[in-house]
């Protein structure tokens, strides 16, 4: 078990705990002010009743559910006293409320202040019980932390004066030490030097070095490395499936709003964590599951309907498949129904056009209506892919993208998506020159990510697919 699930699981076991001391406080309370004792003779017997320890576990399931939903277990390095008194107030306002209208509201009591008085003993004493419980695991971990063992480890990656500002910076804070530094050649240096092939080996080798390292971070500090340069690099390291920072002297991210994490002053930007909240990422990540699931037996009918379609009008397999590349840079494969006659790409890979004579005639019916994309909802159930997110890309033309549109590795560090604002917006790209103009909506859209804005993008998908405007 990874060091990162150990501090998730003690954050979940003490709110387990919590979360039961607490709802057993409050029946104890309501067993005294409803004076359940004329009723079940003891406080033993009320709190025995199966009545009273099904709620228990109704309310504990629910409590850990709204837990998770809140985002508070994801990064469990990353606590405050602040986070832990605003993440657990929210949790158990929500968490009250919810047992008020479900339990407390069913009490025979003899007016509505013995209701409100019921309600605010059980959010006071919630709040309270899982807060104390949470500041516990904090400050527990806070001193594994300090030790040499638990320390973060980190690689730099630098150059110049800087590397040594931010070098003294991650070791004076106490809770990082820097396992590995490797100079970064700037600009003027590689002029001389730089081909593919070098940044592919240095790329590989500081892959290396964190790997054997067993690094939980690489930071990046550097004042004379172009953003291209920094950009290709980055993305050679999303493999390494950890948090990669940077200094914001490092690269003129103008524009850009990505997140933040202070650290003795000097702020370093997390270019692998998206601007969605915890708790957003969370939300979709559920709604992901749940929609693609029940879209998957309910669509059932057509998804025959259009397979003898298909294997009546064409030979070749109902389903299309291909490498796509997706979350952090991995490759996935995406499912489609097929559209085109068997061995379109014989030639090597090809954008669509409108008339596109590989296209087969119930194909362009499909693509009309984004039939053919329906089976990536199975890719969505088992967390390739989103509902909605920039659409995935094949390698073969991010090579060819990446060095004029440098930006494009931010927007893997999101699920792609089925459907998207460029999909809605712009449509199927036919040249490379359409895809780069296609790329603009899909950074709007990571730069302004939202749930409220997947709603509209899947509102506007609707309509498209309704009008039959796809191409």
């Amino acid at each position: 078990m990874t060091r990162l699930w150990r501090h998730r699981l003690a954050y979940i076991g003490i709110d387990s705990i919590a979360s039961v001391v607490a709802f057993t406080t409050f029946n104890v309370l309501r067993y005294q002010l409803e004076e359940h004792y004329a009723t079940f003779g003891s406080l033993l017997r009320y709190m025995a009743h199966p009545n009273t320890l099904l709620s228990l576990l109704g309310v504990v399931t629910l409590a850990m559910g709204v837990y998770w939903l809140s985002g508070y277990y994801n990064n469990p390095y990353a606590k405050s006293r602040l986070s832990d008194i605003t993440t657990s107030l929210s949790s158990s306002t929500i968490i009250a409320v919810i047992v008020f209208l479900f339990v407390i509201s069913d009490d025979v009591t003899p007016s509505t202040a013995h209701y409100l008085r019921l309600y605010g003993l059980l959010h006071l004493s919630w709040f309270l019980i899982l807060y104390v419980g949470r500041v516990c695991v904090t400050r527990m971990l806070l001193r594994q932390f300090l030790s040499e063992e638990h320390k973060r480890r980190i690689v730099l990656v630098s150059e110049g004066n800087i590397g040594d500002e931010v070098a003294q910076w991650l070791e004076h804070e106490g809770r990082m030490r820097i396992v590995a530094r490797l100079p970064l050649c700037s600009d003027r240096e590689l002029e001389s030097n730089y081909t593919a092939s070098y940044l592919k080996d240095y790329a590989q080798r500081l892959v290396r070095e964190a790997q054997s390292k067993y690094a939980d971070e690489v930071v990046i500090a550097t004042t004379d490395c172009s953003f291209l340069l920094v950009s290709q690099l980055l993305y050679k390291l999303y493999i390494l499936g950890i948090p990669i920072k940077l200094s914001p002297r490092s690269i003129p991210y103008v524009g850009l709003k990505l997140k933040v994490n202070t650290m003795l002053g000097e702020p370093l930007v997390d270019v692998t964590a998206s601007n969605l909240s915890e708790s957003a990422a969370n939300i979709k990540w559920l709604v992901d599951r749940l929609s693609s699931a029940l879209g998957l037996i309910l669509l059932s009918p057509l998804f025959l309907y259009i397979a003898w379609r298909i294997s009546r009008e064409s030979e070749g397999g109902i389903l299309y498949t291909q490498e796509r590349i997706g979350l952090r840079g991995r490759p996935f494969i995406i499912y489609k129904f097929r559209s085109m006659y068997l061995d379109a790409e014989q030639t090597g890979p090809q954008l669509s056009s409108d008339q596109d004579p590989r296209v087969t005639p119930w194909g362009r019916v499909m693509r009309r209506y984004r039939l053919d994309e329906l089976p990536q909802l199975w890719n969505v159930l088992i967390g390739d892919m989103s509902l909605v997110g920039p659409r995935p890309e094949r390698s073969y033309y991010i090579r060819q993208l990446v060095d004029d549109a440098p930006q494009l590795f931010l927007l893997h560090n999101v699920r792609p998506g089925i459907t998207s604002w460029a999909m809605v917006r712009y449509g199927y790209a036919s040249t490379l020159e359409e895809m780069r103009e296609r790329m603009a909506y899909d950074w709007l859209y990571y730069e302004n990510m939202s749930l409220r804005l997947d709603i509209i993008v899947l509102f506007y998908t609707i309509q498209t697919i309704a009008k039959g405007l796809g191409k």
